[in-house]
């Protein structure tokens, strides 16, 4: 053994996600959403994680629910991800979509359909996400069908019940999968006031807007100084809603909105912050390719929006 003790990788991300949350304190609901069940073809026996919010291997960086986040029974729901594959060079990518009831998340259970209501096959090719070879960007967008169910429970009738769809796209060369989760609550359609998703006004870099590109657009130069202040805004905040307790009292309560910070180079000094609070982030200029940076905001209630980057 070294006479000197060496820092674990582990330890330093863990390290980096309490001090996140002690500056910004998020949901256990919060903290599930945040991390998706992953695999990148990477043996167990490495003894480390990488950082959550530097990109590089095969993600799915969020799967939004593009019209509302709470939706009534047979709704048709249109899904969107965002995902980066940098050290994939542009590889075909296989999506297998699936979905069921959620048989209990929140309880430990695994995010399995084991008889799933619907399942569908397609694939990309990932030279089309984002812009100058970040391979970060939109995946093709999705639909989904949730069935009419029924909703006996006077709980489940306005909290509404969980609806799960299993996300999982693999390289054509079969040498990374990677699985998401995203859960779309359904709640009776005669509720009124049922959650929205947040919504991106923008994102400053030392007090100037930053501009929102396509998946495939390129853009603005963060490059004028060695470290941009970031500073998200929503047009859509953080909302206070009623919860409704098994003998039919409310509980009033209020969201809150953590942004997790995604990027291809350069490092921040949080990974996520909460409502309209800054991060630090110091860019990188590569040369041979762009630069991405992806600002994922969530409620902790299944809503979502995104923002992302492409610099040359």
């Amino acid at each position: 053994m070294p006479a000197t003790p060496i820092r674990s990788p582990i330890r330093t991300v863990i390290r980096s996600l309490l001090r996140s949350l002690t500056r910004s304190p998020i949901s256990p609901l919060g903290l599930l959403l945040i991390f998706a069940v992953s695999t990148s073809g990477v043996s167990c026996d490495r003894g480390e994680f990488p950082l959550y919010a530097q990109l590089g291997d095969l993600r799915v960086l969020t799967i939004k629910a593009v019209s509302n986040a709470e939706v009534n029974p047979g709704a048709t729901v249109t899904l969107q991800p965002v995902i980066s594959d940098l050290n994939g060079g542009g590889r075909q990518l296989n999506v297998i979509v699936q979905t069921c009831v959620d048989p209990g998340l929140s309880l430990g259970a695994v995010p399995v359909c084991a008889a799933p209501d619907s399942t569908s096959n397609s694939s990309f090719s990932a030279s089309t996400l984002g812009a100058n070879n970040t391979y970060t960007g939109e995946a093709p967008p999705f639909t989904v069908n949730v069935p009419p169910l029924t909703l006996a429970a006077p709980t489940d009738r306005y909290n509404g019940v969980n609806y799960l769809v299993i996300y999982t796209v693999t390289s054509g060369d079969g040498a990374s999968t990677v699985t998401s989760f995203k859960r779309i609550l359904v709640s009776d359609p005669g509720k009124t006031g049922k959650n929205q998703n947040p919504a991106f006004s923008g994102v400053t870099s030392n007090g100037v807007s930053l501009t929102a590109s396509s998946a495939s657009a390129s853009n603005v130069n963060p490059y004028s100084s060695a470290v941009a202040t970031l500073q998200p805004s929503f047009s859509v905040g953080a909302e206070q809603y009623q919860w409704m307790n098994p003998d039919g009292t409310f509980i009033p309560r209020t969201e809150l909105l953590a942004t997790t910070w995604f990027y291809t180079d350069g490092s921040t000094q949080y990974q996520r912050t909460s409502d309209t609070d800054v991060n630090q982030w110091t860019p990188a200029r590569v040369s041979t390719r762009g630069v991405a940076l992806v600002a994922v905001v969530r409620d902790g209630r299944g809503g979502e929006d995104y923002q992302i980057f492409q610099f040359n």
